[in-house]
């Protein structure tokens, strides 16, 4: 619906790393508190991108968030390239953006938004994910990391996770999370809790939408 309503809309899909995505997503508030949840998120997300990318191919372009941290202005000059518009220097210097200090102070979980990504994090994964839950990764995204030419590290045959299982953990890991930002600062938890509803609310519309349009195009 959106491409119908917007003809020359364009999309950057960027790809990182799904087990250095999912350490991250499993110490943000916004996702869940499960490994095995948020790599079946990141799995979802991008075959919905690869299927954009396959009714859109001139419309969409992929890039790795590891290569942009290994050769920013190559990368940065593409993107720019795409969107037409002039690449400029001091778009690398993320330190000199006003707007980008304006944003680390409005709350901590943007606190890092001032900074460069930090190249030396890309393997930070391996620290904070256990062997096991990499596997669990590795097992569900094989497919697209291949793809995105990610090399796996463990087999990829880990057994299937017990979804009930994984969402009661990860209910509890996210009620825990709140309290503790409630008590720890009140206006972190405000902008959060805004931008977690907000998120949940949309999520609602986007599936009732798409049940919606199961329902228009089932023959019976």
């Amino acid at each position: 619906e959106l491409m119908e309503l917007f003809p020359d809309m364009l999309f950057l899909n960027v790809v990182r790393d799904p087990r250095a995505q999912v350490a991250s997503m499993n110490r943000a508030i916004i996702h869940d508190f499960d490994t095995f949840l948020n790599a079946r998120t990141w799995v979802d997300a991008h075959r919905v991108a690869q299927a954009l990318l396959e009714r859109y191919p001139a419309r969409v372009l992929t890039i790795r968030y590891e290569d942009f941290l290994a050769r920013p202005e190559e990368i940065l000059r593409r993107v720019c390239g795409f969107f037409g518009i002039a690449f400029l220097p001091q778009m690398l210097d993320v330190g000199h953006s006003a707007e980008a200090r304006q944003i680390s102070t409005l709350s901590a979980l943007w606190a890092s938004n001032c900074y460069a990504p930090i190249a030396a994090n890309v393997d930070k994964f391996k620290e904070q994910l256990s062997l096991d839950e990499i596997e669990i990764i590795e097992t569900l995204a094989r497919d697209l990391m291949a793809h995105y030419g990610y090399a796996p590290m463990t087999a990829a045959s880990a057994v299937a996770g017990c979804d009930a299982a994984a969402r009661l953990r990860s209910d509890a890991g996210r009620r825990t999370a709140w309290g503790e930002l409630e008590k720890g600062g009140f206006r972190d938890f405000v902008l959060r809790r805004v931008r977690a509803d907000y998120l949940a609310n949309l999520r609602i519309r986007l599936e009732q939408a798409a049940a919606r349009g199961v329902e228009a195009t089932d023959p019976a």
